[in-house]
């Protein structure tokens, strides 16, 4: 297999270094290392550089690397805000969502609570067993007839 050394022109090396994965540990490679053809696609497109022909493309192809040690590799965000379309003048007149998000969670009285506990989401699917006393409302987590976690709300909430 042919073997590419990397490219001297320092915006083009550090495509290549960037594209190798982490796990494979090369920070800076020396002149006397290269990249095995494998690590392209066959066809890729090839570049003249001098006495030899090399990849225009960073390496690609790293088969046996886990996707977990791959760079990420993306353009950063702008920080700019006329291009990302939101002007400081214009945020204060969007409608804060924390509120009515927080007013929907909130427990106005106790009848109202134990009344729609049996109704919240993870206990009618199941998740949670549900247990309702006169001042307390108890939610329990049971694998292999343990009970893995328990949550107790009181009427004193308030």
């Amino acid at each position: 297999a042919t073997v590419y050394a990397f490219p001297k022109e320092s915006n083009e090396y550090g495509l290549w270094v960037q594209a190798i994965p982490n796990n494979l540990k090369v920070q800076n490679p020396s002149k006397f290392m290269g990249i095995c053809q494998k690590h392209w696609p066959e066809g890729a497109p090839m570049k003249q550089v001098k006495r030899f022909a090399r990849p225009k493309h960073p390496p690609s192809i790293f088969a046996t690397t886990p996707k977990s040690a791959m760079q990420l590799i993306c353009a950063s965000n702008s920080r700019n805000a006329t291009q990302r379309g939101v002007l400081l003048t214009q945020r204060g007149q969007f409608k804060d969502e924390l509120e009515p998000f927080n007013e929907a969670d909130r427990i106005g009285s106790w009848p109202t609570f134990t009344q729609k506990a049996p109704t919240l989401e993870f206990v009618s699917n199941g998740q949670w067993l549900l247990q309702l006393n006169e001042s307390e409302v108890h939610f329990y987590i049971i694998q292999d007839r343990k009970i893995q976690a328990s949550l107790m709300v009181q009427d004193n909430f308030c």
